[in-house]
């Protein structure tokens, strides 16, 4: 195995462990939510929850992993904004999702198609938007991170200029 192919193991074997952690915030907190679906601590811990899975499946380049969590994250955040009331076939379908995040999280589980993917993130935008009138998702951005890295931005120059101090 090549230094490379290991750090990339590690890397989605974190993933996984984060999957795993975050997914259990989800599903408590989805659960307590099926009770009260306006309750805001929890509705902050699992947006909070997806916004983390979001940004650690985007790290290790997990894409299936960034647009589910992406949209469970739509619908919890309109959840907290007051745009959408959460209704027992929401909590559903953040379950599912849930469970979405864990098979594409878990090294050796059934396959997870881009079938799949789309699939359930069609479902939940339905579910936010039962018009239609939801707008195509833009395909994700990639860059390279280590171009991030490289070197810092130089400090701007002062606004104000120290006044001389006169001779003692």
């Amino acid at each position: 195995m090549t230094p490379e192919q290991m750090r990339d193991a590690s890397l989605l074997e974190l993933f996984s462990l984060e999957a795993e952690a975050q997914t259990q915030v989800l599903n408590e907190g989805l659960l307590a939510l099926e009770r009260n679906p306006t309750q805001a601590d929890q509705l902050e811990a699992c947006m909070r929850a997806a916004h983390s899975l979001k940004g650690a499946a985007r790290i290790v380049g997990v894409d299936a992993g960034v647009s589910v969590a992406h949209v469970m994250e739509d619908c919890l955040v309109s959840a907290q904004e007051g745009r959408l009331r959460l209704h027992p076939e929401h909590i559903d379908a953040l379950l599912q999702g849930t469970d979405l995040l864990m098979r594409i999280a878990t090294p050796g589980s059934d396959n997870v198609g881009p079938a799949d993917i789309d699939a359930y993130v069609a479902h939940l935008n339905e579910l936010l938007d039962p018009s239609g009138r939801v707008a195509p998702r833009a395909a994700p951005v990639e860059f390279d991170v280590s171009q991030l890295l490289l070197a810092p931005e130089p400090l701007p120059e002062p606004l104000l200029q120290p006044e001389p101090v006169p001779p003692v």
